[in-house]
């Protein structure tokens, strides 16, 4: 029955099928990833930052640049001037978005091979 070229078919499908699903599960690992990073560094800018305008307006830029409304180099100059009188609160960021730099690069590796 192996070589029944019906049956040889529908193993590729399969094969491909897993194939998609191992992609899918990986691309839905990255994001959980991504995510639990971006909900630790929001939980420590709201408590660094102390008052609630301050954490609100943090929220609305980030709301901003993951809508597209506005791009990386806008987003990054506004919360510049929010996060700016707290430099490990900058550094922490800076390094979330190194990781999600990293991430995209070795996901955009991964799914071209």
């Amino acid at each position: 029955m192996e070589n029944n070229p019906r049956e040889k078919a529908l193993v590729h499908v399969l094969k491909q099928l897993q194939g998609v699903q191992h992609f899918k599960d990986a691309q839905e690992k990255l994001q959980k990833s991504i995510y639990n990073r971006g909900f630790f560094l929001c939980r420590k800018v709201r408590e660094k930052l102390g008052s609630s305008d301050k954490f609100i307006a943090f929220l609305k830029q980030l709301h901003l640049y993951s809508s597209g409304v506005i791009d990386l180099t806008e987003f990054l100059n506004l919360v510049d001037d929010v996060l700016r009188a707290d430099q490990d609160l900058m550094n922490e960021f800076d390094a979330f978005l190194e990781h999600c730099e990293k991430e995209q690069m070795n996901w955009s590796l991964r799914s071209e091979s």
